[in-house]
């Protein structure tokens, strides 16, 4: 097993340590923004590092989207030997997409890290590239199988708060993805063929972040910032990044009403975002707030008006925005549901404003 630890050490503190991770200088060139801190509080010989590579391929259309998608599944198939021993040694390693950037992430034993990031590379490289000609089979049918059942259901069997969810965030951001009707469709156009070459035209110029935390100095972490560039084997970075972009609603009270793409399913869902500016105090006081009143909305909505199961409130942070967001699934009619929601925010934030108590805060 290649990825057993033989170093379990533990490095010596910084001599200046840092409190958040910092930048790094004298990088790789694709890889080329590396934030580092070296853990000095638990002291274990284990780390984790993430990589965000970010390529116009992904989001230029929702085709190139799921080819992608498809493949990070087939990639993850064709590693299921490395990631069983792996697992056994202590560390492991993830794939997908994510904000419309493909991650990647390694985690556990330090001493190997640099061993299974090679690893992993060297097989995305590997499938679905030119001159191996079309990926296996074999392969490609176990991982559509299983996204395409995903698909189905989230295009057409969701919960009817799960697709609120869908819907909102459709609508807020640009550049993260496509909306489920437009990926299924879009799947069942996609070939095994389809793929041959994806990999040249992902990685053919890209712009890749990396974040290395744990028992790591800062030329560890350049070293594994350049295991990564060169086992993809990454020339060209990007000379702009792909658009990525969060609306900002519209001032005042706006409703957004939709039929649910499930018809068998009774219940209805209410999900409400209250949108507020971006920043390190707001979200403080956000939490703050949804600590104060998440139990109460729950106690009043679920257990005294019993409007559904399904009921919850709490603080959420976009890209360029915070957010409180309160939902409830439910069997009443959505305009009931949602005068519910607005008479408890009534009542609480008048109780927040006149009368809670310094006990009670």
């Amino acid at each position: 097993n290649p990825f057993i630890p033989e170093d379990i050490s533990v490095k010596d503190n910084p001599l200046q340590p840092v409190p958040l991770p910092v930048r790094l200088s004298g990088t790789p060139k694709v890889v080329s923004y590396v934030f580092h801190r070296q853990d000095d509080r638990f002291k274990q010989p284990k780390a984790r590092v993430s990589f965000y590579i970010r390529s116009p391929f992904i989001c230029k259309s929702v085709e190139n989207f799921i080819k992608v998608s498809l493949w990070t599944r087939i990639v993850e198939e064709a590693l299921a030997d490395f990631s069983y021993d792996a697992e056994v040694a202590g560390v492991r390693y993830g794939l997908g997409i994510a904000g419309g950037s493909l991650t990647l992430s390694f985690s556990g034993f330090h001493d190997k890290l640099s061993v299974l990031i090679d690893a992993v590379a060297k097989k995305m490289r590997e499938v679905g590239a030119k001159k191996n000609g079309s990926v296996p089979e074999n392969l490609f049918k176990i991982a559509a199988d299983s996204y395409g059942d995903s698909l189905r259901n989230a295009a057409f069997h969701s919960r009817p708060i799960s697709q609120c969810g869908m819907r909102i965030n459709d609508l807020m951001n640009k550049g993260k993805g496509f909306p489920v009707e437009e990926m299924y469709a879009a799947f069942q156009e996609t070939k095994r063929e389809s793929l041959d070459g994806l990999g040249d035209a992902l990685f053919r110029s890209c712009h890749v972040e990396a974040f290395v935390l744990g028992n790591t100095n800062a030329d560890d972490a350049r070293n594994l910032a350049r295991s990564l560039e060169k086992s993809l084997a990454l020339k060209k970075p990007l000379e702009r990044l792909p658009e990525v972009a969060e609306a900002k609603l519209p001032a005042g009270h706006t409703v957004w009403s939709l039929d649910s793409s499930d018809k068998d399913d009774p219940n209805h869902a209410v999900l409400m975002r209250l949108q507020l500016s971006k920043s390190i105090e707001d979200a403080a006081l956000m939490l703050v707030l949804c600590k104060v009143l998440g139990s109460k909305f729950f106690d009043v909505l679920r257990t005294q008006q019993q409007l559904g199961y399904i009921v919850g409130m709490g603080a959420a942070v976009g890209m360029c925005f915070n957010y409180m967001v309160a939902q409830v699934q439910t069997e009443f009619p959505p305009d009931y549901t949602r005068g519910r929601i607005d008479a408890f925010f009534d009542e609480h934030f008048a109780w927040l404003q006149d009368g809670i108590t310094e006990e009670e805060f």
